[in-house]
Formats: structure tokens, C-alpha cells, sequence
């Protein structure tokens, strides 16, 4: 009987964990939240791959709206699926590259925040105003500040970009 309890423990904390994850994953890549579920599902509970009808007993949720958000997903290139032969059903899985284009997607954020915080930087040093100087230099200084933090985030952006790419090899 414990081990049954233990079982059911397991269970539970890995739905609260999906359930967690997904929100963060709804939060911070806006997508819709079934979408979101369906990322965090295939993280944290499946290696291999999981098809359409165990998607759908899984998440209880109607065929169409299981069919729609695994396309959204399939469409962003975050899940990909494979057949076996002799079987017409598609397995759905992580895409191997989904970890590598989103850093890529970070570090093209990071290079277009750069750009404008230095174009911003360039437009208040030539329109200065006599009377606002100390307020001017603060902002600046905040500028220069937020570009340097950047500029490491960038970097760090970039080595673990790399890593994922020496993992996959």
C-alpha cells in the first residue's frame, strides 16, 4: 500500500509541475495556454514521443483544440513528430533545435535593445538642454548602465548557445 501511495505522491507532484511549467511557458513565450500545457507535457513527462489520441486523454481536452495548438506548435518549430513504419499515427516530441532557437531569439533581442539603447544615447547628447544637465547625465549613466548589462547577458546568451550545440554532436 505504500508503494501505491508513493505512486499517486509522484503523480500528482509531476501534474503540479506540468501545470507550473506550462504557466511560465504561456507567460514567457505567449502562447496559449493548451499550447503551453501541451510544450510542458512532452519537457517533462515524454522522451520518446506522444501521439494525438494519448494527447488528448492526457490534457482532456476536445480533438480540435489538441489538433490546433499542436499546429501552433508545430508552426513556432517547437515540436516536431516522427511515423514508424507500418503505423499512421504521428508521434509528437520536443524539437531538437527548440532550445538553440530560442537562445537565438535572445540574442537577436539583445543585439536590437543595443541598438536602440545607442541610438537613444546619440539623440539625448545632441539635443541637450542647458538646464536639464544632471538629469541628462543620469538617464545616460542608466543607458550606459542597462547596454553593459546587455552586453554580458549577450555573451552569456552566446556561450550557452554553443553548449547546446556541443551537447547535441
Amino acid at each position: 500500500m505504500r508503494m501505491n501511495t508513493e505512486n499517486i505522491q509522484g503523480q500528482q507532484d509531476k501534474e503540479l509541475l506540468i501545470e507550473e511549467f506550462g504557466q511560465y511557458i504561456e507567460t514567457e513565450d505567449k502562447l496559449p495556454p493548451l499550447a503551453a500545457r501541451i510544450l510542458a507535457h512532452l519537457v517533462i513527462d515524454n522522451h520518446k514521443g506522444i501521439t494525438f489520441e494519448e494527447m488528448v486523454e492526457l490534457l482532456k481536452a476536445s480533438k480540435s483544440s489538441v489538433f490546433t495548438n499542436l499546429n501552433i506548435l508545430l508552426h513556432k518549430g517547437r515540436i516536431t513528430y516522427y511515423t514508424l513504419p507500418g503505423d499512421r499515427k504521428k508521434y509528437y516530441t520536443v524539437s531538437p533545435d527548440d532550445t538553440i532557437d530560442r537562445m537565438n531569439e535572445r540574442i537577436k533581442s539583445c543585439d536590437h535593445k543595443l541598438a536602440l539603447c545607442n541610438k537613444i544615447i546619440v539623440y539625448k547628447k545632441s539635443t541637450q538642454d542647458p538646464g536639464n544637465g544632471n538629469y541628462l547625465l543620469k538617464q545616460i549613466n542608466y543607458l550606459e548602465s542597462f547596454i553593459r548589462f546587455l552586453e554580458q547577458y549577450k555573451a552569456l546568451c552566446l556561450q550557452h548557445k554553443e553548449e547546446l550545440i556541443h551537447l547535441k554532436k
